[in-house]
């Protein structure tokens, strides 16, 4: 007989992992990207050749690495409010699929 289920006890570890990842993410972002956009102005790299190049380049990659940091917490947390959902919809199909195998 094929038989699925979802066992709770060992999604719940997994489960919890990606929660606290996408929790302390967002917590990083939320702390450090208004700091970060704080310094925008700011040159603390000086003013030589060497610091010219650098912010050329700094002004060139950070706005796409401070949006890329934005999606990826948002998509992060939607992914774990997506498995807890799934993590519902699996309970209840287990408990109704229990329900049909009951004696009646």
């Amino acid at each position: 007989m094929n038989e699925f289920a979802f066992n709770p006890s060992v999604a719940a570890p997994g489960l919890r992992a990606i929660t606290q990842a996408a929790d302390a993410a967002q917590r990083s972002h939320d702390t450090h990207q208004p700091e970060i956009r704080a310094l925008e102005g700011t040159r603390p790299w000086g003013d030589d050749s060497i610091g010219k190049a650098f912010e050329e380049n700094y002004a060139q990659l950070m706005p796409a690495v401070l949006e890329v940091w934005t999606l990826l917490c948002t998509e992060l947390t939607q992914f774990s409010i997506g498995l807890h959902r799934a993590q519902e919809e699996a309970l209840a199909a287990n408990d109704a699929a229990k329900d049909q195998l009951a004696p009646g």
